[in-house]
């Protein structure tokens, strides 16, 4: 543990974060200040994310100087994350970038901590829809601070699910051959734009799979 700090205190500051890390991207947006650039030719970024990600990154650093942080500027190896000695620190300052640059509501701020490669708090923050979601280990989840659950749905029929595509459109075609499988067995399809916020609506009911 960080400092004897508890999980719950780590989930808190993390919490904090990705809160004010929130605040920052929706006031970029909102002020009409965005600029946006490519990262390896494909991947939309705007300058938000690098300001969202500075930001988280220099408050981890500050306050856990020895820790380790995988983020989109910075990038461990992290083959055997398992066995690192420090704890790491997931960050994703803007997930949905896309959805942020075209003024949909579909964006969230996502931080975990790891340790030994195994995670034991995260907290995914919705700047627009102002929701937060958070988890520690062996305490459940919350949705502004609410329990949640999942639906409990176990038949693909009666399910609602949720997919993402990748940037590159070179090998799309074995995707597309699933989706059209899967969409013939199921109740309907959703695409969010957001992972994060996909696996918090599966939690918490949103959506079944």
């Amino acid at each position: 543990m960080s400092d004897a700090m508890t999980l719950r205190e780590i989930t808190d500051f993390a919490e904090n974060l990705a809160r004010k890390a929130g605040e920052l991207v929706r006031r970029e947006r909102e002020d009409n200040t965005l600029r946006t650039d490519y990262k390896h030719q494909t991947e939309l970024v705007t300058h938000a994310d690098v300001m969202a990600d500075e930001f988280i990154t220099g408050a981890i650093r500050k306050r856990f100087p020895a820790h380790r942080i995988l983020s989109e500027e910075t990038m461990p190896d992290l083959s055997q994350a398992e066995e690192l000695d420090t704890p790491l620190w997931i960050i994703d300052p803007i997930d949905g970038t896309v959805n942020y640059a075209y003024g949909h509501p579909q964006v969230a701020v996502s931080i975990a901590y790891a340790e030994k490669g195994q995670v034991q708090a995260g907290v995914v923050h919705a700047p627009f829809s102002d929701e937060t979601y958070r988890a520690t280990k062996g305490e459940g989840a919350t949705l502004n601070d609410k329990p949640i659950q999942h639906s409990g749905a176990t038949e693909p029929r009666q399910s609602l699910f949720a997919t993402g595509f990748p940037y590159t459109k070179d090998k799309l075609e074995p995707l597309i051959n699933r989706l059209n499988a899967m969409i013939h067995q199921c109740r309907d399809l959703r695409r969010i734009g957001s992972a994060a916020l996909d696996i918090c609506w599966v939690a918490c009911g949103r959506l079944d799979i």
